[in-house]
């Protein structure tokens, strides 16, 4: 979607989390060096190697890398998808897919668009960035809570729907949750916004272990959806927690 309308809507996994849970033995989560940054990423890591999560499921290995040009013809398909598009609501053109994703892959994007991977494989796509980096999210946000200053947002996909509602979405989610304390070290606190109307998406977030803190009115993604969002919230391990 736009990153000008980037609140989440992690239900467009059409349950990717909505269902299953974590293996009998639970994920071996461990950070890991990845390849494959594009030069605007080398002032988040000094180093100049993207870091990423990997969390081993009983599918395999999720973890992510940056979006780059050539990934757009494969986003534009999976925006197309019937699930996909019927929460992001989002043009699938390729033509519409370079306009809104073509700066990301410039580096011209305070935010991160990321290739979510499953064994390698591409299977989705993962947002996230600083909501004050962002001053229309900052405001919807606003509107039904009080955002800590370097709040994190998350939005996300599964593409495949085959790979809907095996927990992939809830594990995604709480790998990137993971991995924003360590690639976001002022962050307080991530912050989700979904439409009430998407059980799915706030049935992942609660799996992944998100407490839904406020209710309230937002502009919803897709326009038949009523205007009712939850805000779910994860805090910093070991801060204390400002949400009321």
């Amino acid at each position: 979607m736009a990153r000008t309308s980037a609140l989440a809507c992690a239900g467009c996994t059409s349950g990717g989390g909505g269902s299953g849970g974590r293996s009998a033995h639970g994920p071996d989560r461990r950070f890991v060096r990845a390849g494959l940054v594009s030069d605007h990423r080398v002032g988040r890591f000094p180093s100049g190697i993207y870091a990423v999560t990997v969390e081993r499921i009983s599918d395999g290995f999720l973890s992510w890398r940056p979006l780059i040009a050539g990934d757009l013809p494969m986003l534009a398909g999976w925006l197309g998808e019937p699930r996909v598009a019927r929460w992001w609501n989002h043009e699938s053109a390729l033509e519409a897919v370079e306009r809104d994703f073509g700066a990301s892959t410039r580096g011209e994007e305070p935010g991160e668009d990321l290739i979510v991977l499953l064994d390698g494989r591409p299977i989705g796509l993962l947002q996230r960035s600083a909501i004050c980096d962002y001053p229309e999210d900052l405001a919807k946000f606003s509107a039904v809570i009080e955002v800590p200053a370097g709040a994190v947002e998350l939005d996300y996909l599964i593409a495949d729907p085959a790979l809907r509602g095996r927990g992939l979405g809830s594990r995604m989610i709480a790998a990137a949750v993971e991995d924003t304390w360590s690639s976001y070290p002022d962050a307080p606190a991530v912050l989700v916004g979904v439409v009430a109307a998407n059980v799915a998406s706030w049935r992942a977030l609660e799996k992944a272990g998100l407490k839904r803190v406020a209710e309230g009115l937002m502009p919803p993604d897709n326009p038949i959806d009523d205007a009712l969002h939850y805000i779910y919230r994860a805090d910093r391990p070991g801060a204390a927690s400002l949400a009321v």
